[in-house]
């Protein structure tokens, strides 16, 4: 093969890839569709103000719990410094243990985007160790 056929082939191959990837996310979306309705989405009401977030207890790989809270902030604030974003953030305190791999499977439901949950959380996860991911 020439060496213009394999940068066409590789990019071909590399093109395809990607396709399938980005098919199978679906980032910047709701997490919680409720595909019988496409329409009906889980949104926040008031247009997203004061979303609540619990971050967890724990660091965050070399971060500190201080560290890792501070970073989830900073985050959260790129997001409303955006001009024409209507939705703020709440921080609404830690969670009340340090979710670790032998703890975090009663937190999955709030983690992937469940509503009306009844412990009432919305955990922030630091995997300090990587072990529960």
């Amino acid at each position: 093969m020439t060496t213009k056929t394999t940068r066409t082939l590789a990019s071909a191959i590399v093109g395809l890839a990607l396709g399938a990837v980005s098919t199978a996310a679906l980032a910047s979306g709701p997490l919680n569709l409720n595909f019988n309705d496409p329409d009906n989405v889980e949104r926040w009401p008031n247009g997203g103000a004061n979303i609540p977030f619990n971050p967890d207890q724990g660091g965050l790989g070399p971060l500190n719990n201080a560290q890792a809270v501070q970073e989830v902030i900073d985050a959260f604030q790129r997001w409303q410094d955006i001009p024409t974003a209507s939705q703020t953030y709440s921080n609404n305190g830690l969670m009340p243990v340090d979710i670790d791999e032998t703890n975090y499977a009663p937190f999955l439901p709030t983690i992937f985007g469940t509503p009306n949950v009844p412990d009432g959380f919305s955990p922030v996860v630091f995997d300090e160790d990587g072990a529960i991911f």
